[in-house]
């Protein structure tokens, strides 16, 4: 009798643990006594729409994560300060070839273009009640020759004052051009426009008249640029002295 009570409190008879088990496992099977009804709701959803839970796991959870996934796309960056300076560079040095270029060819056309001046004029003929006649020489000193030549010349018994008066303009001579090689002259025989009249030869003779040779000559080079030569030349003729005429100090000019 004593036997079986100390059994008894020692531990839950065979009834009872059974009972116990059941109950275990009616709470792991169930769901948690302490789950909130959201809880079970959310996870029910959860359970009947996988695609939608795959979708929420697979978005940015929060504004940095989005931002650094933009970031991680498109990456800026600045200019190259090296690559700058390398096309400013470039830039300047094509511009100073292109200069230096020109300045060649420039150089070289002055070095070989026609150069046509006056190198001699000299009075062949001067006599009262007649016209005078002066032989005026045209020399290419360049190094090539000066196509379409033409000249224009007056010979003029007139006052020496007449010698730092504005010439008037020119016209072209319209008649047939001649070259003159490089190197080579061109001789023109220019005339008084009228015989020189007695008043005029008296004025010659006692200086205060002179002898003056003035013109335009027109030429181009081989390079297609058109040049302009004027001339003013001047002798102040006593019928002894040497007949070969000065330039006037204004009056000359050459292109």
């Amino acid at each position: 009798m004593a036997l079986g009570l100390a059994v008894s409190l020692s531990g839950p008879t065979l009834g009872q643990q059974d009972q116990a088990e059941s109950h275990s496992d009616v709470a792991y099977e169930g769901e948690r006594p302490d789950r909130t009804h959201e809880e079970a709701q959310e996870a029910l959803t959860d359970s009947d729409d996988g695609t939608q839970s795959t979708e929420n796991y697979n978005q940015p959870t929060n504004q940095s994560e989005q931002s650094i996934a933009v970031d991680d796309a498109a990456p800026t960056t600045g200019p190259d300060p090296f690559t700058a300076l390398l096309v400013v560079f470039t830039g300047v040095v094509a511009c100073a070839a292109i200069y230096q270029n020109w300045q060649f060819r420039q150089h070289s056309r002055r070095e070989l273009r026609a150069y046509v001046l006056v190198t001699d004029a000299r009075i062949e003929k001067l006599q009262e009640n007649t016209k005078g006649c002066i032989r005026i020489a045209m020399t290419n000193t360049g190094k090539t020759p000066a196509r379409k030549f033409r000249m224009v010349a007056h010979l003029l018994i007139t006052s020496d004052l007449w010698r730092d008066e504005p010439i008037p303009p020119f016209e072209c001579n319209s008649g047939p051009s001649a070259p003159i090689a490089a190197g080579s002259t061109g001789g023109n025989i220019v005339y008084t426009s009228d015989p020189i009249c007695s008043e005029d030869w008296n004025k010659l003779m006692i200086g205060e008249y002179s002898v003056f040779l003035v013109g335009r000559a027109w030429y181009a080079d081989i390079f297609g640029s058109n040049h302009t030569v004027d001339f003013r030349l001047r002798k102040n003729f006593d019928g002894n002295s040497l007949n070969i005429m000065s330039p006037c100090v204004t009056g000359n000019d050459a292109t």
